[in-house]
């Protein structure tokens, strides 16, 4: 079962350049890895009802349920989406990273973590060399999949249909590779530069944060006497980001007119207006909303900007956070946020001091919070990937491994 759960995963992963090359759609593959994984989670909990559960598990997958609950809510007072199938897929959407993550986590035995984990770490660097001789053919106009956009005079890595959900998989890959970072920094490298060639400016952030920690010995990472070095060092990292990105954070989020501008902006008029939850499923911000048009749109004056549209809703993903505020409001904010926290508290509590596991696992995590300024990150396809490899991470270091240890 785990290893028709991990050939969904990268099924999904890689579903817009399989259709095209096999004229099949493969769009609900992650639906169908989610339902499969949720019934055969299911099935483990009840065959194994007499063992001890595992600490932690419990308050994520009921402030998960909570937060269902709160999107349910908002559905049934505000009826601002009318479409039964939008909101069950929305609610299975929502699932991608927080209950796959516990599932993942939950089914993975450790005494098979290293075999699962070998076998990924091998794909992954098939996925490295592959996007390196597609990135090739692309720079020379010979093959173009996904009709790359154009940024900086040049077509964007796309491979994964793309530029963002490309630059996802790349950033996890490299959080995967950290594990074992002396046997692979040449493939760490080769994905950095895949990562940085989709031009997006959270691929530029993330390999400057993740760069510097390639080269560190974790063993003195954590020496009193470099406390101050380590602080200065992430004070200087996070002014040349910021000065690199000032100029798209003003572009983004400070100019009214961009549509990422407007979400944010109506997200908090929506929190407001509805408090203290929000319109619910599949009503502002997803995919869902913008395939079943959502009321919100129109209630808020939005039916005529850029990507938002009926016929043009390209851009209703671009909200990120404004999504779980629109959608959850303040109480689901709270709700989520909460439960993110304690899925990291989970994460970390698994990796139990091994030094290059525990980096592997911030990276990602990283990774993972920058793209949520500008992206429905949480619900996103790619995060079942990160769930999956940070499940990996937490098994393999249950293991003896021959690893820095903190």
């Amino acid at each position: 079962m785990v290893n028709l759960l991990i050939i969904l995963t990268i099924v999904s992963v890689f579903e817009v350049p399989l259709s095209k090359i096999f004229n099949i759609s493969f769009n609900y593959a992650d639906e169908l890895l989610i339902i499969i994984a949720f019934a055969y989670f299911l099935f483990s909990l009840i065959r194994n009802r007499k063992e001890k559960s595992v600490k932690g598990r419990g308050i994520i997958l009921l402030l998960n349920f909570l937060l269902i609950l709160v999107g349910l809510v908002g559905n049934i007072i505000f009826l601002c989406q009318s479409s039964k199938i939008a909101i069950a897929a929305d609610i299975i959407s929502w699932q991608k990273f927080i209950l796959m993550l516990v599932i993942f986590i939950s089914i993975l035995k450790t005494k098979n973590a290293g075999s699962y984990y070998n076998k990924m770490e091998i794909v992954s660097k098939y996925i490295i060399y592959f996007g390196l001789v597609y990135e090739a053919c692309l720079m020379l106009n010979l093959i173009d999949l996904c009709d790359a956009p154009i940024r900086h005079g040049m077509k964007s890595f796309s491979l994964m249909g793309h530029p963002s959900t490309t630059s996802a998989v790349y950033a996890c890959i490299i959080g995967l590779l950290f594990t074992n970072k002396k046997k692979n920094i040449k493939w760490i490298l080769a994905a950095s530069f895949l990562c940085i060639a989709t031009f997006r400016t959270k691929s530029y952030a993330f390999v400057m944060i993740a760069m510097p920690l390639l080269f560190i010995d974790y063993s003195k990472l954590f020496n009193k006497k470099n406390i101050v070095k380590i602080l200065l060092a992430t004070f200087v990292i996070a002014a040349l980001i910021v000065a690199c990105s000032y100029k798209k954070v003003e572009y983004y989020f400070l100019r009214s007119a961009i549509t990422r501008a407007v979400l944010l902006k109506t997200s908090f008029k929506i929190a407001s207006d509805k408090l203290p939850i929000g319109t619910g499923f599949a009503s502002f911000g997803t995919v869902a909303s913008g395939e079943y048009y959502s009321n919100v749109y129109k209630e808020y004056g939005l039916i005529n900007q850029q990507g938002l549209t009926i016929k043009d809703h390209s851009f209703v993903g671009d909200g990120g956070v404004a999504t779980i505020i629109g959608q959850f409001g303040y109480l689901g904010t709270i709700i989520f946020a909460v439960c993110i926290a304690f899925v990291i508290k989970y994460v970390f509590k698994h990796i139990k001091g091994d030094a290059n596991s525990i980096v592997a696992a911030v990276i990602m995590f990283v990774y993972l919070f920058i793209s949520c300024t500008n992206e429905t990150v949480f619900n996103n396809t790619y995060s079942i990937l990160f769930a999956l490899f940070l499940a990996l991470i937490c098994k393999r270091s249950n293991k003896s491994i021959k690893d820095v240890v903190v």
